[in-house]
């Protein structure tokens, strides 16, 4: 069986602006029955006992209905899996109204300049959880956010771009470079070089 879970956000600028902010949730359970070398599997996004009742039995009915499969080498069992540590709650926790004010932020050095600005925010957290009837546990959860930035004059004949990519919103350049906006007054250095899309 295979347990995957997880969030996405998203949020796009253009023109100046933000014009969308979006984000989804799902759960996916893919449970996969063996007979002898019959192998086959079936998942829902549903996570009712019914639905699981459901699914586990879809999942059996298929196998009896496969073929052979000469290359199945039966089910791991237990493991010993070292823990990877790839979840940063500063990510998984980033909400909307967050990628909101580092948009914002970027959007008001652009204006300050006399620039315009477009970029997307993304975000990504979840889990995958794997389990067998042979004894197999593994569990790992993880984040990602990526940021991109491009900078144009108005008349549309100079641009730069800048992109960043983190698991840890906490620790990546796209919010230490907010948190030092967030200090500064006007057009300073820093602003002007993420307006060339220099990466600060």
């Amino acid at each position: 069986m295979t347990i995957r879970s997880g969030l996405s956000g998203f949020t796009r600028v253009a023109e100046n602006r933000i014009t969308t902010a979006g984000g989804a949730e799902d759960v996916t359970i893919q449970v996969m029955s063996v007979f002898g070398r019959r192998v086959a599997s079936a998942t829902t996004n549903a996570i009712d006992d019914a639905a699981l009742a459901e699914v586990v039995r879809r999942s059996e009915v298929l196998a009896r209905l496969a073929p052979e499969d000469p290359e199945y080498m039966g089910e791991l069992g237990p493991q010993a899996i070292r823990d990877v540590g790839a979840y940063y709650a500063s990510t998984g926790d980033l909400s909307a109204e967050d990628r909101g004010r580092a948009a914002a932020q970027a959007i008001e050095a652009a204006r300050r300049a006399g620039l315009v600005a477009a970029g997307f925010i993304d975000v990504q957290a979840g889990s995958r959880a794997v389990a067998t009837s042979a004894g197999a546990f593994a569990y790992h959860a993880s984040t990602g956010v990526a940021s991109t930035l491009t900078v144009r004059t108005p008349a549309g004949d100079s641009s730069g771009w800048a992109g960043d990519e983190a698991s840890d919103w906490g620790g990546s350049r796209t919010n230490a470079w907010r948190r030092r906006r967030r200090g500064s007054v006007g057009c300073g250095e820093e602003e002007g070089r993420w307006s060339r899309g220099a990466t600060p």
